[in-house]
Parts: C-alpha cells; sequence; structure tokens
C-alpha cells in the first residue's frame, strides 16, 4: 500500500511493442504512435508499417502537429540540445516555414490555447532566458524571466490562458489576449508556504476538475521526508497527499473517454504508479524501466514508453480494466 492513496493496485496488463516510438497527434488531429528514424518520422499502423513519412531539417527529440485556426496544420520540430538548436515550423506537406534560434537549450515546451483554440508555444529554455512564448508564425509573444531552473511548462486545452511552470516550484500564471505578459494567479512568493510548504517540486501536471477550474497534482520532496504526490486546486488548497516509495522521476498524465484520468509516475527505484486523480491508486508495477512518455495510440487505446539502458519499449496500457466514468 502506498500511504495517502486509496485503493489496492493491480497488475498492469500489458500488450508489448517495441522499437523507438513518439507519440505524436497528426495533421488530422488522430492520435498515433510513430516511428523516428534518424530525420524521419512516421505513422506505424496496426501491423506495424509505416505510411505517411514526414521528414525534418535535423535531428529532432520532438515534434508536434498544431492546429491553425483557418489555415493548414503546422508541425513544430525540436532539434537535438546543442549550439545548433533550430525550432523549425513545417506546412503539413513537409515544406519548411519558418524557423527560430532560442537563446538556450530547450527543455520543454507545450502548446498555448485560446478559447478558440492553439495560438502559440511556450518554450522552457536553460540559461537566463527563462520561458519564451511564440505565435503560431514563429514571432516571440512575450518572456518570462528565469527565475530558478526550468524543469517544465504545462498547459490544457479545457484552461485556456493558463500556464503551469515547475521548476523546484510550481507557478501558474495567466495571460490575457495578445501578447501582453502573463500574471502568477498561484505561487507568487507570499504563497509558497501555504501552497506547498517546503517541498521541492520537479514534476507537475494542470488539469480542469469537475467544475472545470484548475486543478493541479505536483510531485515532489523535501529533507528528511518522503517523497510525495499532492493535489491541490486553483487556490492552492490541499485535496490530497500521499507518501511515495521513492522520488518521482517523471510524471505523465492520460484522459481516456470514459474512464477516470489517469497520472503515471516512473520512480527512481523502477516503479511504475498509475494514480486517479481522486488519488485511487489503481496499478503499482515494478519494470525496473524508467518512465518516458504516455500517450494516445488510437481513439481508446493507451500506451507507456519505458527507457532502457539501450532501448525504449512501448507497452499498451489496458484502460478498458479500469471503471467507468
Amino acid at each position: 500500500l502506498v500511504p495517502g492513496l486509496v485503493g489496492t493496485p493491480t497488475k498492469l496488463e500489458f500488450d508489448l511493442l517495441a522499437d523507438d516510438y513518439a507519440f505524436v497527434s497528426g495533421p488530422d488531429r488522430s492520435p498515433g504512435l510513430w516511428r523516428r528514424t534518424g530525420t524521419r518520422w512516421a505513422p506505424v499502423d496496426d501491423a506495424g508499417g509505416e505510411s505517411k513519412a514526414f521528414v525534418t531539417a535535423d535531428w529532432a527529440w520532438g515534434l508536434d502537429w498544431i492546429a491553425r485556426p483557418e489555415k493548414l496544420p503546422l508541425a513544430l520540430a525540436f532539434p537535438r540540445s546543442d549550439e545548433h538548436e533550430v525550432v523549425t515550423a513545417y506546412n503539413a506537406d513537409g515544406s519548411p516555414l519558418w524557423t527560430w534560434k532560442p537563446p538556450g537549450d530547450t527543455s520543454s515546451r507545450t502548446t498555448l490555447f485560446s478559447a478558440e483554440g492553439p495560438v502559440g508555444v511556450a518554450l522552457g529554455i536553460g540559461g537566463d532566458a527563462g520561458i519564451v512564448a511564440l505565435d503560431l508564425d514563429g514571432h516571440p509573444m512575450w518572456t518570462l524571466r528565469k527565475r530558478y531552473v526550468v524543469y517544465d511548462v504545462q498547459s490544457h486545452p479545457a484552461l485556456p490562458g493558463l500556464l503551469l511552470e515547475i521548476g523546484g516550484d510550481a507557478v501558474l500564471w495567466a495571460r490575457a489576449a495578445g501578447h501582453e505578459t502573463p500574471r502568477i494567479v498561484l505561487g507568487a512568493v507570499e504563497e509558497r508556504a501555504r501552497f506547498y510548504a517546503g517541498t521541492y517540486i520537479t514534476s507537475a501536471r494542470l488539469f480542469p476538475d469537475a467544475d472545470g477550474k484548475p486543478a493541479i497534482v505536483l510531485a515532489g520532496s523535501s529533507s528528511g521526508a518522503s517523497p510525495v504526490l499532492v493535489r491541490v486546486d486553483g487556490t492552492g488548497k490541499e485535496m490530497w497527499r500521499a507518501m511515495l516509495p521513492s522520488e518521482v522521476e517523471d510524471l505523465e498524465m492520460i484522459e481516456p473517454t470514459g474512464h477516470p484520468r489517469l497520472f503515471l509516475l516512473g520512480t527512481a527505484t523502477g516503479e511504475l504508479l498509475v494514480v486517479g486523480d481522486d488519488g485511487t491508486l489503481y496499478a503499482r508495477e515494478a519494470t525496473g524501466l524508467e518512465l518516458n512518455d504516455a500517450g494516445q495510440l488510437r481513439a481508446d487505446e493507451w500506451a507507456v514508453l519505458l527507457k532502457g539502458r539501450h532501448d525504449m519499449e512501448t507497452r499498451r496500457l489496458r484502460v478498458e480494466m479500469l471503471p467507468a466514468r
């Protein structure tokens, strides 16, 4: 049992896939598993075959398809982190659209949403740059200067205008329309003792609660105490807290239709925990591997990427075993 979590975990059931895969929502917004081979990306069908290959100009660690209102979708490619890093946007036919050279390594990114849909992308950058936002034409929108480190940035399409920054603490930003710089709505200095009580936060996910209001799940640790997983509401009020067996090295979220929203925790000891947003522990598995990503295969199918010493494993998570919501 995990103190603070409800339920007896079941054994995870997986269908094992293989190879170096990535979860990419295609230009038609359909989810899918893609295979990366150098600069070539291609969707993988049920039989393991490939189709509709997409080639980037350089090796990329991430490829995001973003819908543009009244325009064809574009693909944003995020190349390897070095002095040659350039973010490149492509048209749906693979032709380059624009490029932007960040002032440092891009360690994380998330799509920015308005009520009408995607409006840009926020990039977590090392050095003194902090967080930089670009619109979908590649123009800088605003910059949040570095306060500490930037481990991750998060958003959610159901929470337009909000951006979550994770960097030892967690700060929720809200922005107005256009290129106005966001303002802090949660996580200001005077709130920190109440918000997370000295916990050093390394991972978090932003999502809407049952009423459509902001909620956050945080993973972190503090000196002399067990690592924790905490859910708070949009005001910072704690909803539940769980003591974890070891530190969380990666936290992913999936939202299967008709089932509970799930958080997948990869721990430092090689365990994979699957937790509902109400604090229910659905599964606990000693994989001996690192959690690398989680994503959607098809309409009602989800999978996790687990990283070993030499390769990746892709395992289908059988969400149909979970209770209906």
